[in-house]
């Protein structure tokens, strides 16, 4: 059962990962559409890229607990 519970937790954290890093790639994507767009200012485009990659960061913290906490804690 520990192994099920561990391989578990290890999928979420690769999940989370990838999500935090589909972020980054959405934010990036955004500000260089904001930046090419007139109606947008380049303001506007920085600080939507920097919201990405605030919850990018916070996102990736989580996935690197859980992995750290629920899947290597049977290794110790």
């Amino acid at each position: 059962m520990t192994y099920l519970t561990r391989a578990v937790f290890a999928f979420a954290s690769l999940l989370l990962l990838l999500a935090a890093m589909a972020l980054i790639g959405f934010g990036v994507k955004d500000a260089l559409a904001g930046i090419g767009s007139p109606d947008k200012s380049g303001a506007d485009a920085v600080l939507d890229v920097l919201g990405y990659v605030i919850v990018a960061i916070a996102v990736f913290d989580v996935a690197k607990y859980i992995f750290e906490d629920e899947v290597r804690r049977g290794n110790e």
